[in-house]
């Protein structure tokens, strides 16, 4: 029993911190863009959530992004901008020294959902959003 004590003690040391470590060739990356149009979207809030780990970003002027050093694992990657509907990518598998690469395409808001969500005349109507 003690020599299979201290084998399972050893693999557990060389094994564990690998498993938990940041590996900066461990990269998730990606393209947010206008639906319908493939053009970039320039500062897009860009969000990356794992267990024990979160990092936020923005998209350059071409709307991309990019994460170096990720802890492996699952991740939930969420993208907004005033203007546009939200984007949100869930279970993204990022891989020990391996890269991910996302396309994100997002919507302009609507007028009737942005009165909705704001509570404010629909542009170019009478109407009015009674809560």
């Amino acid at each position: 029993m003690k020599a299979s004590g201290l084998l399972l003690a050893i693999a557990l040391l060389v094994v564990a911190p690998t498993l938990a470590h940041a590996d900066s060739n461990t990269v998730l990356s990606g393209h947010v863009y206008l639906e319908g149009t493939k053009g970039g979207i320039a500062d897009a809030n860009v969000t990356a959530s794992s267990i024990g780990e979160t990092r936020t970003g923005r998209t350059d002027s071409t709307g991309h992004f990019v994460f170096f050093g990720l802890l492996a694992g699952m991740y939930t990657v969420s993208v907004t901008h005033d203007g546009y509907d939200v984007c949100l990518t869930t279970r993204v598998a990022v891989m020990p020294s391996e890269s991910e690469y996302l396309t994100a395409p997002m919507e302009r808001e609507r007028p009737i959902l942005d009165a909705m969500t704001r509570g404010t005349a629909v542009p170019g109507s009478s109407s009015y959003v009674i809560f």
